[in-house]
């Protein structure tokens, strides 16, 4: 089974909450069969010692229709897109958990956040033939 590269990469340096924004996926040659790329998401936090904590994303991140949605491949297709929309007024468990854990479990997002995003190419049997990520800074609606 042939190995797919693929890039992923966004319309804007820094995505601003509450503003829809586009995640591209190129693929290094031509698909030879229909593919689909489907995303898995995270929020990530860095403390002052370089150390990375990943969190899982729940309801209250992303706007109605703002999750990325597959990006399907035809044989021939080099490029597709999907859009992202992260609330502006985003609520989501803290990250990374506070110790030991405390209410409310849904706290505002404070901005700047970041979000990971990894794409995983799947051919027509569903079988994962390429993965890669994009890390991404999301800004405040509220800050220019």
């Amino acid at each position: 089974m042939d190995q797919i590269f693929f890039t992923l990469s966004s319309d804007t340096a820094h995505p601003i909450a509450g503003k829809p924004f586009t995640i591209t996926a190129t693929l290094d040659q031509a698909a030879k069969e229909p593919l689909s790329i489907t995303f898995e998401k995270h929020r990530v936090h860095i403390d002052d010692s370089g150390g990375h904590y990943l969190c899982v994303i729940e309801d209250g991140y992303f706007a109605n229709n703002g999750f990325p949605g597959p990006i399907d491949f035809k044989a021939g297709d080099t490029k597709g897109t999907t859009t992202v929309n992260v609330l502006a007024d985003a609520k989501n468990p803290s990250c990374p958990p506070p110790s030991p854990p405390s209410p409310p479990p849904f706290p505002p997002v404070i901005f700047p956040d970041h979000l990971l995003l990894t794409g995983f190419a799947r051919n027509g049997k569903g079988q994962i033939v390429g993965e890669e990520q994009i890390a991404l800074t999301i800004k405040s609606a509220l800050i220019p």
